[in-house]
């Protein structure tokens, strides 16, 4: 008898797991062929470690739910409610891909449809409409689209000039479900996307380029397209959270050949890392990037005259942009900080530099041409003034820098006295370091590093040792406010409201 059950047990467990394994299969092969980019988020684990599952039920805790709530533009708010919502298979990882415009699309399992329609249509203040003849239901809310058929959900972002009446919404799910899709094309990727950790994620390079914030980066550069515009292959990433709930671990992998521009441009460019900066960098500043160049490679490439375009500057010829950059040999860095009382950003750029003091006379000349004269000299530093904040021009033996406070940092510690702001810096060819807040509190901390040119390593942890890592990076990522998108059309009366 005791045999018996065991037989009847494990049978059980094999059928419940080709379930999933086929359900899965199911996603998929909706991924198109002409994805730019493709993630798969393993929703077991993170409900898991966050502490999520109560009773079968997803129960997000009242923070999280206003976040949420007052943030439902933001995919990822739609995507946790969506897991909340009763109706999703959370058992079953969820599937999200770049399409060929470069928009979010999301795949997931529908457990209850009826249960999801209610839930939706109340978040939204829409209604579902039917369109019998293709068994599908559909509805669009502001830039987001949700499509129901055969037990799938696609939650789509659509842009505004999209009108509703382009095609039936059956038609695009059909165009996945009847074409060779990317991962039944390429089983390398798939392989990838199924290895175990939190989230997997294989972006192609015009996925970087053109889909992902420049800030949320694998370099977080902002404004510096050093590192876009590449002949690399794609970029691997995957997303761990410890068992232990204490520490978020971040891997991304360049595909880039030995001959690739990607590979010779930073070869030529990158240089062994240094912290030596961290020594003019106050403590209280949260963010800090910085990348280490041979600046005379730099400023002969093509990509920095594209920067320098990009900044308009009077008086450009009195500044020789080119010249000053070809000084710097090492850190080229940019750190800032919100000041808590006025709401102004303070910021301070610092490069090591073969001639630093160089550097200081044209700012001088440059800023007398914009009639602007320094308040005062101290130690050799000169000190203008902007009103509610002042602008510190010096060096520190080979460190230049300006700096653009509202307040006095000669007394205040810097940088150095964190061993693993240190360490981070010390050893990688590019870093960043920062601090996240939510509601205006800090919450976290946040590091990369660019440890070899196609090798990157990240990491996020928690201020408060007794917070959940795997809840603090859910909200987080659902408070970041989406860039606005003009509303869409609406549908004439009696159509079904549709995308294409």
């Amino acid at each position: 008898m005791k045999t018996t059950i065991k037989i009847l047990w494990t049978c059980a467990v094999m059928v419940a797991l080709c379930a999933c394994d086929n359900t899965e299969s199911r996603l998929e092969k909706l991924v198109p062929a002409d994805a730019c980019g493709v993630v798969r988020i393993d929703v077991p684990s993170i409900v898991d470690k966050a502490g999520l599952a109560n009773e079968g039920d997803i129960i997000l805790d009242d923070e999280l739910l206003d976040i949420t709530t007052s943030n439902y533009d933001n995919l990822v708010s739609r995507l946790v409610r969506l897991w909340a919502s009763g109706g999703i298979d959370v058992d079953v990882p969820t599937y999200l891909y770049f399409d060929n415009r470069n928009k979010p699309v999301a795949l997931l399992v529908v457990d209850d449809s009826e249960q999801l329609i209610t839930m939706v249509e109340e978040e939204t203040g829409k209604s579902f409409v039917s369109d019998n003849k293709n068994e599908v239901k559909h509805l669009r809310d502001k830039n987001y689209s949700y499509s129901l058929q055969e037990n799938v959900l696609l939650l789509r972002f659509v842009l505004a000039d999209v009108p509703y009446e382009a095609d039936q919404p059956a038609n695009y799910y059909n165009s996945l479900k009847t074409s060779q899709g990317l991962l039944e094309k390429n089983e390398e990727i798939a392989d990838f996307l199924h290895e175990e950790n939190d989230v997997n994620a294989y972006l192609t390079a015009k996925c970087i380029d053109e889909v992902l914030p420049v800030e949320m980066g694998p370099l977080g550069l902002a404004a510096l397209p050093l590192f876009k515009g590449h002949d690399f292959n794609a970029m691997r990433l995957t997303l761990n959270f410890d068992s232990d709930n204490s520490l978020a671990t971040l891997v991304t992998t360049i595909e880039a050949g030995d001959n690739s521009a990607y590979t010779k441009f930073l070869s030529q460019v990158l240089v062994k890392p240094s912290a030596s900066f961290l020594e003019v960098v106050p403590a209280s500043m949260e963010h800090v990037v910085g990348v280490n160049v041979n600046g005379a490679v730099l400023a002969a490439s093509p990509q920095f005259d594209a920067l320098v375009g990009a900044f308009p500057l009077s008086h450009r010829g009195a500044l020789n942009v080119k010249a000053l950059m070809a000084s710097v040999d090492g850190p080229l860095v940019m750190a800032s900080s919100p000041d808590p009382y006025t709401g102004e950003t303070n910021f301070i750029f610092t490069a090591r530099s073969k001639s630093p003091l160089a550097i200081i006379d044209s700012v001088s000349v440059y800023a007398e041409l914009q009639g602007q004269e320094p308040m005062h000299s101290a130690g050799g530093d000169l000190i203008y003034d902007y009103g509610m904040r002042q602008m510190t021009v010096g060096a520190r033996d080979s460190i230049f820098f300006v700096k653009a406070l509202t307040y006095d940092d000669s007394a205040e510690d810097k940088l150095t006295h964190l061993p693993d702001v240190t360490d981070l810096f010390s050893h990688s060819l590019a870093g960043i370091y920062g601090q996240a807040r939510l509601n205006g509190k800090p919450v976290g901390i946040y590091t990369y590093g660019l440890k070899e040119i196609t090798r990157g390593e990240g990491l996020f942890y928690t201020v408060n040792d007794q917070d959940n890592v795997t809840v603090a990076a859910l909200k987080l990522l659902c408070s970041i406010s989406p860039a606005p998108v003009p509303a869409a059309p609406a549908p004439a009366e009696g159509k079904l409201p549709v995308d294409g």
